[in-house]
């Protein structure tokens, strides 16, 4: 895998530089210019078969902050659990999610 956080004006080239050797590609954000450089990229890595991700943090995104309401409430943690204020699913020890903005049907139609 290559990691890729050049000046956004250079993603597009190394980016298909390292997809054309077969190599996964992780940017840094933003990805590209514009769309028709992501369509770009997109179409490199369908054709290599290689992952294509833009790094983004989302630490502070809207839909972390609603899953992390809503493990706190699952696990009682913050008084808006269940009824009966007992947690559903036992002592949280580790939560793992993904959070992507992605075309759903886009990303069923490339190969991993």
């Amino acid at each position: 895998a290559v990691y890729i956080s050049l000046p956004t004006a250079l993603h597009l080239h190394w980016a298909k530089v390292a997809l054309a050797a077969r190599k996964h590609v992780l940017l840094e954000k933003p990805a590209a210019l514009n769309a028709e450089e992501i369509a770009d990229l997109r179409r490199a890595a369908v054709a290599a078969g290689r992952l294509l991700i833009e790094a983004a943090h989302y630490r502070h995104h809207p839909s972390a902050l609603r899953l992390r309401a809503a493990v706190r409430a699952a696990a009682g943690g913050d008084g808006v659990g269940p009824v009966d204020g007992r947690s559903r699913v036992g002592r949280l020890q580790r939560v793992d999610a993904v959070f992507a903005m992605l075309d759903p049907k886009a990303f069923l139609s490339t190969r991993l």
